[in-house]
């Protein structure tokens, strides 16, 4: 993404891109608001909010997995 023909990329620019190439929309969105609520909105970086954030993080990272075949051994993802 970055380093390809674009200087930056906004959180919406970004959760378009994951949408787009098929991550689960409502993680990606959820990563996305958690992401603009903090960095932009000020609002605190709760250990709910945390965890919500996590949670959609690991929605898109199985789907990640799924994609490429990982099975999470190489420290990419999976169940430790």
């Amino acid at each position: 993404m970055p380093g390809r023909g674009k200087e930056s990329w906004t959180p919406g620019d970004l959760a378009r891109r994951a949408a787009d190439r098929g991550y689960p929309r409502d993680a990606v969105d959820a990563l996305t608001e958690a992401f603009r609520g903090v960095r932009y909105g000020g609002r605190p970086a709760t250990d709910g909010r945390r965890d919500r954030a996590l949670d959609a993080y690991e929605r898109v990272r199985r789907a990640l997995d799924r994609d490429d075949g990982s099975d999470g051994a190489d420290g990419r993802g999976g169940d430790d």
